[in-house]
């Protein structure tokens, strides 16, 4: 074999092998913009930047059930534990809106109850659900008041007194100006 021939296999190996790569990575982008179309789909939104941010901190449709339920993580999570009542109280949220117990989106849930979120992820939750809800221009009642019964599941003494700590009725307060200013109807909901 000539080293003109040897030179030509070792040209055409490189040329078959960035062929592979740019396929594979076309069917990486597409897998990507399929999923993110699947998730637009979910949310009900067509803005890209919105579902660009959902897919970023790694909901997906299926995840993408149990997004509306981030800020009952939020209300959990505001005495630095989540109790066993607050945590049923959230799963049962999230199994009555189609995260059925082992499913995705139900593992997902989990998770969040399991290690605390950061402040970050919890922010950026908060904004994109804005965004839906202006695109949707639907408000926030339902949300808020998931709220309250999760931080009712857990409190009082003796199952007597308020439920609600004040911190978890400050962070539903804050949520609630976060989703959609405050109005009237959101104080009362978030007292």
């Amino acid at each position: 074999m000539t080293i003109e021939r040897r030179e030509d296999d070792y040209f055409l190996k490189q040329d078959l092998e960035q062929r592979r790569r740019l396929r594979e990575a076309a069917d990486a982008k597409a897998a990507e913009l399929h999923a993110k179309g699947a998730l637009a789909g979910a949310l009900g939104v067509d803005q890209q930047a919105v579902v660009d941010r959902a897919h970023a901190l790694g909901f997906d449709e299926e995840t993408s059930k149990v997004l509306h339920l981030m800020p009952l993580v939020e209300v959990a999570w505001a005495d630095g534990k989540v109790t066993a009542n607050e945590r049923l109280s959230i799963l049962q949220a999230g199994e009555a809106h189609g995260a059925a117990p082992g499913s995705g989106a139900s593992t997902y849930l989990a998770s969040l109850l399991e290690a605390r979120p950061s402040e970050a992820f919890f922010a950026e939750v908060r904004d994109i659900l804005t965004a839906i809800l202006q695109a949707k221009d639907a408000h926030p009642h339902s949300i808020l008041e998931l709220c309250r019964d999760v931080a009712g599941a857990c409190g009082g003494f003796f199952g007597f007194g308020d439920k609600i700590s004040d911190d978890e009725r400050q962070l539903i307060e804050q949520i609630a100006a976060s989703l959609d200013g405050v109005d009237d109807e959101v104080k009362a909901i978030a007292k």
